[in-house]
């Protein structure tokens, strides 16, 4: 059985990369939601290096982030441990965008050290966008879909129906129903310049 698609490796790659950076951009903008939750509360006895491993090993991955837990708080960096059994530190790089969240349309103050955003014993997410570069990260609350047409002939060059595919299984690029909206404005707009009417028109 063969089969033939007008989709190609690469480019389902760079829509998926698009909508994954968008995404995280505009989550980030947003502010820092806080962390998953706090294991052990101010003054009780940090876990054991054990427990937190066992507790993170029961925590599903959501490729491509990381379930970690704060082990140590220094002044612009947080050592953390990961899923795996894996030690790591987001420097401030990685911290620095995480003003809180107040709404939609508000942040807090942005955080002079990393003590303004996190503490031991806090579960966070981690992406290691490089083997030396981690980010403190969140689960966006938006989501999003992409279609790519060629222009030409109307062949699909790419689909990804959201952020994740493990914290939704549902596809928004072929299942969701929306709004006609802007949608039409490329067919409208097109055929008209297409027709001798110009911007002015």
């Amino acid at each position: 059985l063969n089969i033939y698609t007008t989709v190609t490796a690469q480019r389902q790659k760079a829509a998926d990369d698009a909508l994954f950076k968008g995404l995280m951009a505009y989550d980030h903008r947003h502010g820092y939601r806080g962390p998953e939750k706090s294991l052990w509360t101010k003054g009780a006895s940090p876990w054991s290096t054990e427990q937190i491993f066992a507790h993170l090993d029961e925590i599903a991955t959501i490729e491509p982030f990381e379930p970690g837990v704060v082990t140590k708080v220094a002044d612009r960096s947080v050592d953390v441990l990961l899923k795996g059994g894996l030690q790591a530190r987001i420097d401030w790089e990685g911290l620095s965008w995480a003003r809180p969240f107040i709404s939609d349309s508000r942040q807090g103050a942005a955080p002079r050290k990393a003590a303004d955003i996190l503490k031991t014993g806090d579960q966070i997410w981690v992406w290691p966008e490089t083997e030396s570069k981690l980010w403190l990260v969140q689960i966006p609350d938006a989501n999003a879909a992409l279609i790519a047409l060629d222009p030409i002939d109307g062949a699909v060059e790419a689909i990804s129906g959201g952020f994740s595919f493990q914290v939704s299984k549902f596809n928004r690029a072929l299942q969701a129903r929306r709004q006609v909206a802007s949608n039409i404005k490329p067919f409208l707009y097109s055929t008209a310049l297409d027709h001798g009417f110009t911007l002015a028109s």
